[in-house]
Formats: C-alpha cells, structure tokens, sequence
C-alpha cells in the first residue's frame, strides 16, 4: 500500500490505490489503517503521507523497475477513470519509451492542455517524451511541430533544431 500511494501520488482514493497495488479493497484499508498506526499516513482521507520526506523515502525503496510498472498502470487506471490527462502523462513522464502508440496520444494532449494554460515547459516536456517514445513514422513530422512551437516559448536553440527537422 505504502508503495502503490507514493507512485500514484498524495491525495488518491482506497479504490484507486488498492488497484494500483493488486489488493481488493478490504485488503487495502486494512493496509491503510497500519499505515496511519504507524503514524506513515496522515488521518483524514484522502490517502497522504505524514510527511513528504516519508513519501520520499517510500517511493525510493521501491526498485525502479517495479516502479515504471507501478507507474504505467497508475497511468492507465487514471485514463480508465477519466482522470485529467496532466495526471495521467506525469506518470507516463516516469515510464521508459516502448512505441506505445496511447502514450503518445496522451502526451500529445496532455501538451495541448499545458500550452492552453501557458506552460510551455510542460508541453514542451510531454511532447519529448512522445518523440522519445516514437511515435508512427507518419506522425513524427506533426510532433516535431508541436514540439518546436512549444519549445520556441522556451528554448530558442531547442526549437530552431525540432522545426529544421520538422
């Protein structure tokens, strides 16, 4: 439990959590209750650590290849459960490239909402994961597009290298 809630993040539900970590629900609050006896959970929900630097020793211990695991399902659980894409891509942010052509969609999207919030920085971050992850040959042209546009607010260099190879 204490695992699957530092992957996934402050403030999830038991129910998410408890898919998260493979446990059915009653298995999860029992967990969870031992983790506020411990004084490792704060007391009222949602499911949050005492302390960050709890959060962060728990998250570290976990090995990381069961993390990008974790990670990638957290991911899909949050999409499954309409989730807001930024959540999602952040955990997609954590997983290692595999041409997973959903990933790429969702970054992408997730890019659209960060540039229509005025941070470039994070769509210029997804959309180079996407990049990085590839995508289908007919889309890398469009993305190094985006990429550049969103890099341009930021990274001058960085965008004149994406829209040349766009």
């Amino acid at each position: 439990m204490a695992r699957a809630i530092a992957v996934r993040g402050d403030g999830a539900e038991l129910s998410a959590v408890a898919m998260l970590a493979g446990l059915d629900e009653t298995s999860a609050g029992r967990g969870a209750a031992e983790l506020l006896r411990a004084e490792i959970l704060q007391a009222e929900p949602p499911l949050a650590f005492a302390h960050p630097l709890v959060a962060a020793a728990v998250y570290r211990d976990v090995s990381p290849g069961v993390r990008e695991i974790l990670h990638e399902r957290a991911a899909r659980l949050l999409a499954e459960r309409g989730a807001p894409v930024e959540q999602v891509a952040a955990h997609l942010l954590a997983i290692p490239a595999r041409g997973d052509e959903w990933v790429v969609e969702t970054l992408r999207r997730a890019a659209r909402t960060a540039l229509g919030q005025g941070a470039a920085d994070s769509a210029a971050a997804y959309l180079g994961r996407a990049l990085a992850e590839p995508p289908p040959p007919d889309q890398r042209s469009e993305l190094l597009l985006e990429l550049g546009r969103a890099e341009a607010l930021t990274s001058g260099p960085a965008a004149g290298e994406h829209l040349r190879e766009a």
